[in-house]
This record gives structure tokens, sequence and C-alpha cells, in this order.
């Protein structure tokens, strides 16, 4: 992959409410524009490998390499701060499996280890700057690992009736963050942070039944939960950004016409679990975030020509 990217930047000239253009001190401050430029060229490589070990049962591994796109923070309180870009991340996966049907296809079992060693890891933080503004700073500040184990189970209970459960581990850690992530000019290691958006346990289980009332007429009941840990959603995991381990119950009903028609009656977050979903702090000046949807109902009418 050869990639390259460009950025101008420019100040705009302030125009007041009556269409004069401000000043200070009776001095117009003069527009100011940059513009930077930078390439990469990167490779992706990827092997893979299965055995079928017996009717049924599939073993796999699997190596990958991949990046992510480096490039210009184009939020800043300078013009020239615009320039600076920050090169690619990289990410190498090694995956071990098993894909597994027993009981005529009835019971379904896969389980998944896998590993991801990342370097040059783009880490973005919000610093206080000398004049008192906040800026953000994005680096290849890092090395980090992140480990784990997937697990799902599908079992076809009746022959209308299915049962899903899954479960996923995560070891996420950082073993090389070397940063100034608070704008005071010291540099300090940082691996006792935890990474943002990574629950060590998660966990699911859902049942659907489904039937048909006659050549015409088919009906789909749904009901799904989805837990996961607490995690932590700002770089330097302020207390403000941490998210509670929180368990989410769905469910929906469907009724089919031919299939012209879809009629869906659903509910969401059933029991009414609150969470912040993400906060941003911006330094001493203030914080913002976001919450999840209540409890909330509704309904849905689809019709295919």
């Amino acid at each position: 992959t050869e990639e390259e990217k460009e950025l101008r930047g420019q100040t705009p000239t302030a125009v007041l409410a009556d269409g004069t253009i401000y000043t200070d001190n009776g001095v117009n401050p003069p527009s100011v524009s940059t513009y930077a430029e930078d390439d990469w060229s990167e490779t992706s490589p990827k092997f893979g490998l299965s055995y079928i070990l017996s009717d049924g049962v599939m073993l796999f591994g699997s190596y990958a390499e991949g990046f992510k796109s480096g490039g210009f923070f184009g939020r800043n309180t300078t013009v020239g701060g615009l320039t600076t870009s920050y090169d690619p991340e990289y990410v190498a996966t090694t995956e071990l499996g098993m894909k597994s049907d027993w009981v005529d296809g009835r019971v379904r079992f896969n389980a998944t280890l896998f590993s991801s060693d990342y370097d040059d890891k783009q880490e973005e933080n919000l610093i206080t700057l000398a004049d008192g503004n906040v800026g953000t700073a994005v680096s290849n500040a890092s090395t980090a690992q992140i480990q784990g184990a997937e697990l799902e189970f599908t079992a076809l209970l009746t022959q209308n009736l299915r049962l899903h459960m899954f479960y996923g581990y995560l070891d996420a850690e950082y073993d090389g963050y070397d940063a100034d992530i608070n704008g005071d000019g010291i540099v300090t290691n940082n691996d006792y942070l935890l990474l943002r958006r990574a629950p060590e346990n998660t966990f699911g289980l859902s049942g659907n039944y489904s039937t048909n009332f006659s050549d015409d007429v088919g009906f789909n009941a749904n009901v799904s939960y989805r837990w996961q840990d607490e995690m932590e959603t700002i770089a330097d995991n302020d207390p403000l950004g941490t998210v509670d381990s929180h368990g989410i119950w769905n469910a929906a009903v469907d009724l089919f016409y031919r299939e012209n028609y879809q009629l869906s009656v659903y509910g969401r977050n059933l029991a009414d679990e609150r969470y912040t979903t993400s906060v941003v702090n911006i330094g001493p000046l203030s914080s913002f975030g976001a919450w999840n949807q209540p409890r909330h109902w509704g309904a849905e009418f689809r019709f295919k020509f």
C-alpha cells in the first residue's frame, strides 16, 4: 500500500456581525496559511493454514500484519501545529482456533486464541498548552500487546428454537509507553495505563424462535442479553471516562407476509441500564460526554418491491 497525504491550513479573518473585520488595537491580524505533505509505503502479508481433523472439525491458524494510516491531526490551536505528521502504527496478529459441528450439525462450537503486538502505536492526548489553551498531541508513542480468547456456541434445541452464546476474554497492556501525556514537557513511563475500550470480559446470550403460520405468514421472536466489564475511554484513565460494567437486554418480534412485508416490534435496553459511552476531558476547561440510550420501544414496517 502506498499513501500520500497533503494538508493545507489557514487562519480565517474574523468578520463581526456588523460586517466589519475584527481588529486587535486597530490592527487586523494577518491570515496565516501552511502546507504539509508526507507519504508512506507499507506491505501487509497474511498467511493461513487449515486442517480437517475429522468430519465436522476443522483446525486453523493464521498470521497477518497490518497498519493504521499515518497522517496529520487537523484539530489544533495553531496553524503551525498542523504540519507535524505521525507515522503509521503496525500490528502483527497470530490466531489459532477450531471450528466444529456436532450432533448432525445441530450444535456448533468455535474457539479462537489470538495475540496482537502493536508497534509505533498512535496515541492521542489532550494537553494544556502554555497559553492556557488545550491542544491535541498525536504521536507514535507506545508498543502494546493484546491477547485473548473467543468462544462461540450455537445449538438448535428444536426445529424452531435456536440458542446462541459467546464469551470473549482480553488481556491488553502497554509494554513501552513513554511520552509526555499532560503537556508539562516531562516524558514519563505510562505502562500502568489501561488501553481504551478494552473490557477484560464480554458475554452474550440469545434465543430465537421462528415458525410459519402458513405458506404466506411467518413469525420470529428474539431475546438477547449482552454483558461487558468496565473499561476506560480517556487516554490518561481519568475516572470521568470509566465506563462501568453493564448488561443490556433486547427483544424483538417480527411478522412476515410472503417476502414483501415485515412488521417488527422491538424493545431495547429493557432493564434501563445507564452508562456513559464516551467522555472527553478538555484539561481544566470543561468535559463532555454521551450516555447510552435509555429503555425504548419501537415498531418498523418494511416493504420490498
